[in-house]
């Protein structure tokens, strides 16, 4: 990569991989992100070629976000910076490389570190941390719908998780008319977990 950074998160479109923000090697939502500079807050890596290029700016600085892409665009959820958790959400245009925040924020609050996966031409995004120990496990599974820029609240992922602690850290990927929720940690970055989770979208 052009400069070492973590919490990224990436998405590919064509034989393009993008990548979002990310922070200095400081531990989640304890360093700033990485800002406009010398190298831009979103990077592509053009997998035919072998090169990186930039690839414009997020229209807010943040690392520990998650992605998910439908069709030709990529919506970007959430994140930190620092100590501030971000509610935020924004839709990044990989043809004029530029990025707009959503006129809605996400339901239940700020969360970093959740992850997100597509299914059909809605997004799922399960998890995560409120800065404080949240969002709520009936808060734990939103769904974002990009033609009406709405967020609802779907069936709660089953996190392992005891009580009203949350998962976060984990990665999700959708398959067929399910949500596989696999690894993470409870609390956020507390106890590394490693299970297996499944939802099914239409029982």
């Amino acid at each position: 990569m052009p400069d070492a950074r973590a919490g990224t998160t990436a998405a590919v479109l064509g034989d393009g991989i993008f990548v979002f923000g990310g922070r200095k090697g400081a531990a989640p939502c304890a360093g700033p992100a990485v800002a406009p500079g010398a190298t831009t807050t979103v990077l592509r890596y053009d997998i035919a070629k072998n090169t990186w290029s930039n690839a414009g700016n997020l229209a807010v600085d943040r690392s520990d976000a998650t992605v998910a892409r439908v069709g030709d665009r990529i919506f970007v959820f959430g994140g930190c910076s620092g100590a501030t958790t971000f509610a935020s959400a924004e839709v990044f245009n990989p043809h004029t490389m530029t990025s707009t925040l959503l006129p809605v924020t996400m339901t239940g609050g700020p969360r970093s570190d959740a992850s997100a996966a597509t299914d059909g031409d809605l997004i799922h995004v399960v998890g995560g941390f409120d800065g404080a120990g949240g969002p709520a496990p009936a808060l734990n599974h939103l769904i974002f719908n990009p033609h009406t820029n709405a967020f609802t609240v779907g069936t709660p992922m089953p996190t392992h998780c005891s009580g009203t602690v949350n998962r976060a850290e984990l990665e999700m990927v959708s398959h067929g008319d399910r949500l596989f929720a696999v690894g993470g940690s409870c609390p956020a970055f507390g106890a590394s977990q490693d299970n297996v989770d499944m939802l099914k979208l239409n029982p």
